[in-house]
């Protein structure tokens, strides 16, 4: 019976030697004649591979538990646009209105003190207040009224210190308007109004709104989704 060889690698010079089996655990000397040092024969020690080990009873419930549904796209409820009205756009000659008023005001209030007419004085800071108070209103309503159009419905949220909001489903909505003027053209804002399904046919209108055409296309793409 032909004797089992292995090949070891001298460690010193890196020559391969055939070795017979038996010989194992045995120190030689290189057959090398530039080397002819001696090195030990290390048998090679195989490792085992660890094995995962499941319980029986995890394994068993793993089977009976039915698989959790995934939710479809279409059921989850995204964004798609959302806005604040510029009411200074939709009306851009009263704004500049109330702040040359606030202007006239504040030239008067400072003639009536510097000339002594007190009248004068009392008017200019009327035309002041009553000008920064309606800058000041359309500012706040500008902050507290947004428009969010999602993929299933329309929201209106109003009131800066104490907020309502208004619902209208896509699937509900009859009738899309878009008002836009000249000026509205050019100032980029426009109304949009929603008619709601049913007999009394009620609605909201959406004031101010930028790019309004947009904003109705998104509204109007979900209405058959």
């Amino acid at each position: 019976m032909q004797a089992q060889l292995l090949t070891y690698t001298c460690p010193h010079c890196g020559r391969p030697t055939d070795v017979d089996a038996a010989m194992a655990d045995q120190t030689i000397t290189c057959p090398n004649p530039l080397c002819h040092k001696p090195f030990k024969l290390e048998v090679p020690a195989a490792q085992p591979m660890p094995s995962l080990v499941i319980s029986t009873g995890l394994a068993e419930a793993a089977k009976q538990e039915p698989a959790q549904p995934t939710k479809e796209p279409s059921d989850v409820e995204a964004d798609l646009v959302d806005v604040h009205p510029l009411l200074f756009r939709r009306y851009p000659f009263r704004g500049v209105a109330y702040a040359l008023l606030s202007v006239l005001g504040l030239g008067l209030l400072c003639a009536g003190v510097v000339n002594g007419t007190w009248w004068v004085g009392v008017l200019g800071a009327g035309m002041v207040g009553y000008g920064l108070y309606r800058l000041i209103v359309w500012w706040l309503r500008m902050l507290g009224t947004s428009v969010t159009v999602t993929t299933k419905r329309t929201l209106l949220r109003t009131g800066f210190f104490q907020g309502q909001i208004t619902e209208i489903p896509h699937g509900q909505v009859a009738e899309i308007e878009v008002h836009q003027n000249l000026l509205g053209r050019l100032m980029g804002v426009g109304d949009i109004a929603l008619v709601h399904q049913g007999k009394d046919r009620r609605g909201i209108m959406l004031l101010g709104i930028p790019n309004p055409e947009d904003v109705a296309h998104q509204i109007r793409s979900r209405r058959a989704v």
